[in-house]
């Protein structure tokens, strides 16, 4: 179960902080039941995908109605990946909710998944994620940040550690995350490059967590190709307050997703970047 999470005491967001780790905590046992009741299913491809798609909306209700319930009156709204966008998108806080990032891995019994809440705060005319949690409720891990206050590692003994990203600054030896599944050309002519410049080349199935991981030094990089915001809000901030750097650049052919580059230190940004463009000059 999540324990509580105190980063700094009464800090600009620590209410909305305990907002969001309370509606975590509740549907966290929902989740482990369906990961473990999947194991026994004796069901078709698409029996399988329903319950998974129902898991998934369940676990997206129960973070939302408690969330709702704590801040009536409030000017807030919702993002989620199965209900889209709830409310006003302008309003003053936005709750942007991925209930399990990496569901392909959730339906196949493998625990690399997570459930992800971020907090954007829309104040003068400037959207930015501020808070939020990204909790793997199988391996007990979890990753919380405020804006300016920092990014922070709860492990299994609930102890809270703050973290910075790796400081490898070659791509030699390198682990990076990426998305082997992408039928981007100029993504996989990427990927060979950096294959080729000795980078270690990781997919893992949840963007959530690879950033999350990117934040606490497991990985110099993640790239890839085609998000949804809810797939890499809380991850963005994570890395930010981790001391790494984040790029997004919307898609034209693939409406409401990004491309995204994260990155431990500028020396591996302008390293993978250095090969995107010789990618670009080919193309």
């Amino acid at each position: 179960m999540l324990k509580p999470i105190m980063l700094k005491k009464n800090s600009k967001y620590s209410f909305f902080l305990k907002i969001i780790q309370n509606a975590i905590t509740k549907t966290e046992s929902r989740i482990i039941r369906d990961f473990m009741e999947l194991g026994d299913l004796q069901v078709s491809i698409k029996g399988t995908n329903d319950f998974v798609t129902n898991a998934d909306k369940r676990s997206e209700e129960i973070i939302y109605n408690e969330i709702s319930k704590k801040t009536r009156g409030m000017d807030v709204s919702f993002l989620m990946e199965e209900s889209g966008l709830i409310g006003n998108k302008n309003a003053e806080f936005c709750f942007i909710i991925d209930p399990i990032d990496g569901t392909f891995n959730f339906m196949h019994g493998i625990s690399y998944f997570c459930t992800s809440v971020a907090m954007m705060h829309n104040q003068n005319g400037i959207s930015q994620i501020v808070a939020g949690i990204i909790h793997s409720p199988i391996t007990r891990e979890t990753f919380t940040a405020e804006k300016n206050i920092g990014a922070f590692y709860i492990d299994l003994n609930t102890t809270i550690h703050k973290i910075t990203t790796s400081a490898k600054k070659n791509l030699r030896h390198s682990m990076i995350a990426t998305s082997v599944s992408s039928d981007s050309i100029r993504h996989h002519q990427l990927i060979q490059r950096l294959i080729k410049n000795n980078a270690r080349i990781r997919s893992m199935g949840s963007s959530a967590l690879d950033l999350a991981y990117l934040a606490l030094g497991r990985y110099e990089a993640v790239i890839s190709p085609c998000l949804h915001q809810w797939d890499y809000a809380m991850g963005f901030l994570l890395v930010l307050e981790a001391g790494g750097i984040v790029n997004e650049h919307q898609r034209s052919e693939a409406p409401n997703t990004n491309e995204i580059l994260a990155t431990n230190s500028k020396e591996i940004y302008n390293a993978i970047k250095n090969l995107e463009d010789k990618d670009k000059n080919l193309s």
